[in-house]
């Protein structure tokens, strides 16, 4: 099977390509610019931050703040489980309780970018419009590795929510959750918008390159690859 875009199709393009294309193994690169999902199951933490940051964009489904009944027990989630969502349900409304907020109308999961076609795939956080008139992304994180956006990351986001920004300065706002940490950043469409295409134009350079030769390249991250099972390094 051919890995490679059939050439009507978009290429795909998540934050941990803009982050480290030149690095990532070519087939593992070629199966996930085409859209393939592979093999898959999320840690455990992601699991709790998945279901943090989802009731908290319920609550704010109108303009309001966020209250302790917002955040119901999950019963479906193991006893540890349930105990970090519990911590991180108390920091959300610690933290984010002053200002009401509605979420914004800003896909969850993709955005094509308007210059280059590509498919940008990959969650952002919550986004929301605040009473205030500030426009913030929240990017909720749950201790342990929990570390701010790097540059990739934060390129990536600046990408997914330019058609909603437009011209207005929008908050990055990455919290910790457990540890009750907050870092804020203000970034500006046309200054910041126009750095990180840059960098996308470059990533998309190294995929087409790369891609065109898409042997498999055995090495650590071999343990956490989704494609494991139909490589043949591995037969």
């Amino acid at each position: 099977m051919d890995p490679t875009l059939p050439p009507e199709d978009p290429p795909r393009v998540t934050a941990r390509h803009l982050r480290r294309t030149d690095s990532i193994c070519a087939l593992r690169l070629a199966k996930e610019r085409a859209g393939k999902r592979g093999a898959h199951t999320p840690g455990s933490g992601f699991e709790v931050a998945n279901r943090i940051t989802a009731d908290a964009r319920q609550a704010h489904a109108e303009m309001r703040v966020a209250t302790p009944g917002d955040f119901p027990p999950p019963t479906d989630l193991m006893p540890e489980q349930q105990t970090v969502y519990a911590a991180a349900s108390v920091w959300y409304v610690t933290l984010f309780g002053a200002v009401a907020a509605r979420a914004a109308n800003v896909d969850e999961w993709s955005t094509v970018d308007e210059s280059t076609g590509t498919l940008l795939s990959g969650p952002v956080g919550l986004v929301v419009e605040c009473a205030d008139g500030r426009a913030e992304v929240r990017s909720l994180a749950l201790g342990r590795n929990a570390r701010p956006p790097d540059p990739a990351s934060r390129a990536f986001t600046i990408l997914r929510i330019a058609p909603w920004a437009g011209d207005r300065p929008v908050e990055l706002v990455w919290a910790d959750l457990v540890a009750g940490r907050v870092e804020t950043e203000t970034v500006e469409a046309e200054r910041d918008l126009a750095t990180a295409r840059d960098l996308l134009e470059r990533c998309l350079d190294v995929i087409v390159e790369r891609v065109a030769d898409p042997r498999p390249q055995p090495g650590q991250e071999c343990a956490y690859c989704r494609f494991v099972a139909e490589c043949g390094a591995h037969r």
